[in-house]
């Protein structure tokens, strides 16, 4: 089963529009969709202006809570209720029978996805649909494929909207480390073929970082962080290494993926992290690597007009032009026809 995921990068960047013509375009496919937490509103609580929601055809799988499938526009079959927990009850997966409009809310925990995960699969599922957005992106490292979406509700400079973009293809492109994903649950450091545990159980602030400067062993080549860090600890030990010159073995920190690398800060951030990383002789690598599969345009965004919100636009071919020519990843736009090749 291949499993992609739909991430919005800000409201109204065209997530749903972007999983709506998935659905459309994969029609002969046996389908799950499931989220990561609640999408599906009618209309935008922030702009008050219309959204659109998800349409489910026969024979499509669902998961999602035990509220939203009990008050769907839609017939269906249950085919599990699961013990997996939401705010709106525990996911139920269910076969639609009768076209309509479900709201999804999912799991939050990268454990239960992956128990949700494994039941879709068991189900004999072709490829699961996963929606998500950025502030809840976490667990989707455990994806196949991800598709990110973006627009002018997130920013109207079109410039800046790229040049995003090209900071997640960047981060998106680092390389798989060697290393099996049983093999680490904690900051470690790899000399030779030995594993050195670090008692550090984050990696955010200066303390953290002047731990484990300390713990650095002679001949460490690797330093793993498995788990959720801030950019400013990650900056400060790169800055660390790269000042000791040779006289520090390592050559390579290993992430968790490339989501985690997403999280601990903004664009802006993470691009200057990434530019001293090339003048740095160290390189960064991930225990899992889910691949940048496409990213979408949405040129809409609320306009703020006469103390009320209108439907903006960006220039869509500009918009579509900028983006196709800093990046190497296909790009669609959401208010145009596009079919993605699975």
């Amino acid at each position: 089963m291949k499993s992609v995921g739909i991430i919005g990068t800000a409201k109204n960047t065209g997530k749903t529009t972007t999983l709506s013509a998935l659905l459309r375009s994969l029609k002969n496919r046996k389908i799950a969709v499931t989220g990561i937490g609640y999408d599906g509103e009618e209309i935008d609580n922030i702009t008050m202006l219309p959204k659109p929601r998800l349409y489910f055809e026969k024979g499509i799988i669902v998961a999602t809570a035990a509220k939203c499938i009990l008050n769907a526009e839609v017939d269906y079959k249950i085919l599990k209720k699961t013990s997996i927990p939401t705010p709106l009850g525990n996911v139920f997966l269910v076969e639609i029978t009768k076209p309509g409009l479900v709201v999804i809310a999912g799991p939050n925990r990268v454990s239960h996805l992956k128990e949700l995960m494994k039941l879709i699969a068991g189900l004999g599922i072709d490829l699961l649909l996963v929606d998500g957005s950025l502030n809840r992106i976490s667990p989707m490292y455990l994806l196949d494929e991800l598709i990110f979406t973006t627009g002018g509700s997130k920013n109207t400079d079109i410039k800046i909207l790229t040049d995003e973009m090209v900071t997640v293809e960047k981060i998106f492109s680092l390389p798989s480390a060697a290393i099996s994903p049983d093999s680490v649950s904690s900051i470690s450091f790899v000399s030779g073929s030995d594993f050195i545990p670090c008692d550090l159980a984050t990696f955010i602030d200066d303390d953290d970082l002047g731990i484990l400067k300390k713990c650095i062993p002679d001949r460490c080549e690797k330093i793993i962080i498995p788990l959720f860090f801030s950019e400013y600890a990650l900056t400060g030990l790169v800055q660390f290494l790269k000042s000791r010159g040779s006289s520090v073995a390592v050559n390579e920190i290993v992430l968790l993926s490339p989501v985690h690398l997403l999280l601990s800060s903004d664009f802006l951030r993470l691009d200057s992290l990434l530019r001293l990383l090339s003048n740095s002789g160290i390189k960064f690598s991930y225990v899992f690597t889910p691949r940048l599969k496409a990213i979408t345009i949405n040129p809409f965004f609320p306009k703020l007009y006469n103390y009320h919100f209108v439907a903006g636009y960006l220039d869509k071919d500009e918009f579509l032009k900028s983006m196709k020519g800093k990046l190497s990843i296909d790009v669609f736009n959401v208010k145009e026809r596009f079919d993605f090749d699975f």
